[in-house]
């Protein structure tokens, strides 16, 4: 078998992910955007971002319609540290700033990560 002397054998390396890294973080909510609808289909959506202490962007993009049980829901129920109750009005405009606890997953996909989880500290 020939081989190219310029050319550099590979044995290993480093599979690289979009994201924030996987983990618990302490984290300042940063803001909250709306999104309009993708090219794929989804949308509109709500782009929550959270900044790690490491200054690096921890995301969730999820539905703009929180519920009970979606992750939108989920997410504004931990910003605001209290459930969600139907028919209830929602603003966590106050909580720019605040610090809490975020859970950073791989995505489905494995090609990211995203936040799956929200806490305020105790």
């Amino acid at each position: 078998m020939a081989t190219d002397d310029s050319l550099k054998p590979i044995r290993s390396g480093k599979v690289k992910v979009a994201g924030a890294p996987v983990g618990h973080h302490s984290a300042t909510f940063t803001e909250a955007f709306e999104m309009p609808p993708s090219d794929n289909g989804y949308g509109p959506a709500m782009k929550l971002v959270w900044t790690l202490e490491d200054g690096s962007e921890a995301t969730r993009i999820c539905s703009l319609q929180p519920t009970a049980r979606n992750t939108t829901g989920k997410l504004i129920a931990g910003l605001l540290g209290r459930q969600l109750e139907p028919n209830s009005d929602w603003d966590i405009g106050p909580c720019i700033g605040q610090k809490y606890l975020v859970v950073v997953e791989m995505s489905e996909s494995g090609n990211g990560t995203r936040v799956t989880s929200c806490h305020k500290p105790s």
